[in-house]
């Protein structure tokens, strides 16, 4: 580029001083009588306009080199900076070292693993049980949810709810999900079963005086003839004692 910028500067002064010349020898003549030299003033004064063509078109391409420069440098301006990745081999090469270093302990049982290579086998194995301790929860999460639904959809059938009964309903029920899971944390964490009896009998309790407030007396009464907490059922729940009950 720096090149053609420097062509079209040197055409351009070559060109305007050849015709400021040119122009200037012609005019100083002292006689124009001479037919021959009328017909060479004729010639020169239409090289003249050719070189004074020549010029403009110089600039003009002159005009044109220097803005598609400055373009240029524009976008070279607003590229990205390479980034420096010459830190990089270091690292790359420890990594090499540990691999071979691996590679050489599983095929030699005795041979002790680095340090680092110990530490970052530990952190990967309890990634791994954080992993499957998450996905086990999730998947638990979703099948309580899709058994709630389910038991919803078959009060909602049983009992005859409208939209509103559901609704209701189902905030409640899943309160009483989450107390209970709650309670069964805090059991096996080592909590007491005694207390564990009484919280549970408490929390049916408050599960039946949420939904008096939601089902008529007959919807109430069907509810609980047919165990819809799950902790009374006539084929073999629990009482309010905590004991099984017998199938009718």
């Amino acid at each position: 580029m720096k090149h053609i910028l420097l062509a079209a500067v040197v055409t351009g002064a070559v060109a305007g001083g050849s015709t400021a010349v040119f122009t200037s020898s012609l005019l100083d003549s002292e006689s124009y009588d001479d037919p021959v030299e009328l017909e060479l003033f004729d010639q020169g004064d239409e090289i003249a306009r050719k070189l004074a063509t020549l010029e403009r078109q110089n600039i003009d391409l002159l005009e044109r080199l220097i803005e598609l420069e400055q373009r240029q440098l524009m976008s070279a301006a607003n590229r990205q900076p390479v980034m420096d990745t010459s830190g990089d081999s270091a690292d790359l090469a420890q990594v090499k070292q540990e691999y071979q270093q691996l590679v050489a302990a599983m095929n030699d049982p005795e041979a002790v693993l680095p340090e680092t290579l110990r530490a970052g086998v530990s952190q990967a194995l309890d990634d791994i049980r954080a992993q499957e301790e998450r996905e086990r929860d999730e998947r638990r999460e979703a099948a309580a949810e899709k058994r709630l639904e389910d038991r919803i959809a078959k009060l909602a059938s049983d009992l005859g709810l409208d939209h509103i009964q559901v609704g209701e309903m189902r905030n409640i029920l899943v309160t009483e999900n989450t107390n209970r899971t709650e309670m069964f944390t805090k059991m096996r964490e080592g909590g007491d079963f005694g207390n564990m009896r009484e919280a549970m009998g408490k929390l049916r309790d408050d599960t039946n005086d949420a939904l008096a407030k939601v089902l008529t007396p007959i919807q109430m009464d069907q509810y609980k003839e047919s165990g819809g907490t799950g902790m009374n059922f006539r084929g073999g729940g629990f009482d309010r004692g905590g004991r099984r009950g017998r199938g009718n």
